[in-house]
């Protein structure tokens, strides 16, 4: 289903779609058109967000990246989706790397400054709101378990978190009772090498790697005995979300441990602070629990 002519733009600029995206003259005409496989894609994907079917269009802008990585249109509307997520670091990155492409698209610089305007409003409320959160993060390191699950998302696209991730999942490799797994876009959960590929994880402690995205509906019965929320960024309502999600609504207590010392300053909230190594080192050497 294509968006019509007179209807309101999927990108959100508030004119019509014959006056924006699809006007003759919005977009410079590219060298070639995009393959039929790309433009399957992109309808398919405004179909979705017109309907406010946010998830399958972003799935659908992406598919249609993966065919032409340099698509500008495609990448404007997956940052504007990535806005109606509120993914708001997301869509900036999305949206400056389309107007990298085209910088002669005045709704793409328009859509820029919603997002950041967005960005700033939410960050500096939830910022308001993390002291709320301090009783329910806990001090000092976890206590052991017999198994260690250390949790990653694909969701969160931040290539300093996969050099952290990966260096921790080196530091920790030699420790038996150490078991790694991927939440995909989905909320499904994938194993790594080491664990069944037909288990989830159940107890013992839980590392979430990155905060940001909420634990799928695998966790609603992981009955974790400790957790702990590694913060990358200096994103105030990544944490704030976080913080609710692993402690079930604020059910239990939850641990954190911060990538540098401006997360942790930004944060407000204490925790430990350090690399890869120094993570791994911090549960190695967490009292055993009693139990």
């Amino acid at each position: 289903m294509a968006v019509g002519r007179n209807d309101p733009c999927p990108c959100g600029s508030g004119k019509r779609y014959k006056q924006c995206h699809g006007g003759l003259g919005a977009v410079p005409a590219a060298p070639a058109a995009p393959p039929p496989a790309v433009l399957a894609a992109m309808n398919a994907a405004l179909a979705h967000q017109q309907q406010g079917e946010f998830a399958d269009a972003d799935r659908m802008y992406g598919l249609a990246l993966t065919l032409a990585p340099d698509n500008f249109d495609a990448l404007h509307m997956q940052g504007v989706v990535a806005y109606q997520r509120r993914e708001f670091h997301r869509a900036e990155a999305l949206i400056r790397r389309a107007i990298g492409i085209n910088p002669r698209v005045e709704t793409a610089h328009h859509n820029l400054n919603l997002v950041l305007q967005a960005h700033a409003l939410e960050s500096e409320l939830c910022r308001s709101m993390l002291p709320a959160l301090a009783d329910w993060c806990a001090p000092g390191a976890p206590a052991r378990t017999a198994t260690t699950h250390v949790i990653t998302f694909d969701a969160i696209d931040s290539e300093m978190l996969r050099h952290y991730r990966a260096a921790l999942e080196r530091a920790l490799a030699a420790e038996p009772e150490v078991r790694i797994w991927r939440q995909q876009r989905d909320g499904a959960l994938q194993a790594g090498l080491d664990a069944l590929p037909e288990a989830l994880p159940r107890a013992g402690m839980f590392v979430f790697v990155g905060a940001g995205v909420a634990p799928g509906p695998w966790y609603r019965d992981a009955k974790p005995a400790a957790a702990v929320i590694v913060c990358h960024e200096a994103a105030p309502c990544a944490v704030y979300d976080q913080v609710r999600s692993v402690s079930h609504e604020l059910a239990h207590r939850v641990h954190l441990w911060f990538t540098s010392e401006a997360v942790a300053r930004e944060a407000a909230l204490r925790g430990g602070c350090g690399d890869a190594a120094a993570l791994a080192a911090w549960l190695r050497q967490s009292p055993a629990d009693p139990a």
